[in-house]
């Protein structure tokens, strides 16, 4: 919005102030609407302005001269980055996580801005980040702010910002519904059964069966599965566990070494449970089977059921994770929190603490 032509008696004046009978107001330049100062004095009127300008052009990025003069002039938002991501890289992430934060570090300085004081960021000015951005993806906003929080959060433990002032703490909770269908069973046992992919029932059966996350089913060699069970670097969390062979989920009627030897059973030599049984592409027999290839697969065959899932997407790969662990829990016995390597479920009682070094083996009971 043009803001109204300007008399020649107030040529000079701050862009958008105007004064009615000695009473001030500032003309916002998006919504056209008056936004009161007040009966101050033309000095402050001037300053207010001033500041509104340069906070609606953007110039509040950029390091003014009162901000040089600060004593946290140099704590700035791309410094503080650089140390923050110093402390990420300490944490032990896996390589995909470590990634991730990469971005969203990239992402808090582009919104921010490199130069801003980090002490200068409100909650006002987060909150109006994240609303911005969840109206196109909620998603991201929702991660986004876990990411500032933890960003503002080491900033306080460091002393670049006041203690209890992370602006990222007063801002709302972003509550993401769940757009992803919940596998069945019985959805399960019908791509288990009609599928014509040799590989994909094994790879099924080794992830319903075992719990594990598709980056460990998917490079799963015959040599990991030893006389104590199928030992699990699980990479994500940083546990090891010990899976017993004679896990078995009654409901599916097999056990671990049930689905082993099913995988051995392809006639082919291969290191790996899940494997090539013919040519594909450049890939002979016996080779593992791509990440990716795992995920488009079972996709595909989905698909090919003709399900109608509503307002929600169809199920992954991933989803037999959820089924194995509700499974698991109705059948009982089996410590689902050691297994699948969740953090917040309590059953303490049920394994053995490996104390961030030693294999965890998976408790089963009479199953």
């Amino acid at each position: 919005m043009s803001p109204r032509r300007r008399s020649s008696r107030k040529a000079g004046w701050p862009e958008r102030l105007y004064e009615e009978k000695g009473y001030y107001y500032w003309l916002h330049p998006h919504t056209g609407k008056k936004v009161p100062i007040g009966r101050v004095s033309r000095s402050v009127a001037f300053d207010q302005a001033i500041e509104a300008n340069n906070y609606i052009s953007g110039l509040d990025k950029e390091v003014r001269l009162i901000d040089r003069i600060r004593e946290d002039s140099d704590r700035t938002v791309q410094v503080w980055a650089e140390k923050f991501e110093k402390i990420v890289a300490k944490r032990h992430l896996a390589k995909n996580t470590l990634m991730m934060y990469g971005a969203w570090i990239r992402r808090f300085r582009a919104e921010f801005g490199d130069d801003r004081r980090l002490a200068a960021i409100t909650p006002l000015m987060v909150s109006e980040k994240l609303e911005a951005i969840e109206e196109e993806t909620p998603t991201t906003a929702k991660q986004l702010r876990g990411l500032w929080f933890d960003i503002f959060r080491e900033a306080e433990l460091a002393g670049w910002i006041p203690k209890n002032e992370n602006p990222v703490r007063d801002t709302r909770t972003r509550k993401i519904g769940v757009k992803r269908a919940r596998l069945t069973f019985d959805v399960f046992m019908k791509v288990y059964t009609q599928t014509k992919v040799p590989w994909l029932p094994k790879a099924m059966a080794l992830a319903l069966v075992s719990g594990q996350r598709r980056e460990n089913i998917v490079p799963a060699r015959h040599a990991e599965f030893q006389e104590d069970g199928w030992h699990v670097d699980q990479g994500k969390t940083g546990a090891r566990i010990i899976i017993p062979l004679e896990l078995r989920l009654n409901e599916f009627g097999m056990s671990l070494v049930d689905v082993q030897k099913l995988c051995r059973s392809t006639g082919v030599l291969s290191h790996y449970l899940i494997h090539q049984t013919e040519h594909h592409g450049k890939s002979t027999p016996g080779t593992r089977i791509r990440l990716r290839r795992v995920t488009d697969v079972f996709t595909d065959e989905i698909a090919a059921l003709h399900i109608d899932w509503g307002d929600k997407t169809p199920p992954t790969f991933h989803e037999i994770r959820s089924l194995a662990k509700r499974m698991y829990q109705r059948q009982g016995g089996v410590d689902t929190k050691v297994l699948l390597g969740h953090k917040a479920e309590s059953s303490a009682e049920l394994y053995e603490d490996a104390r961030g070094a030693e294999w965890t083996r998976v408790r089963i009971g009479t199953v």
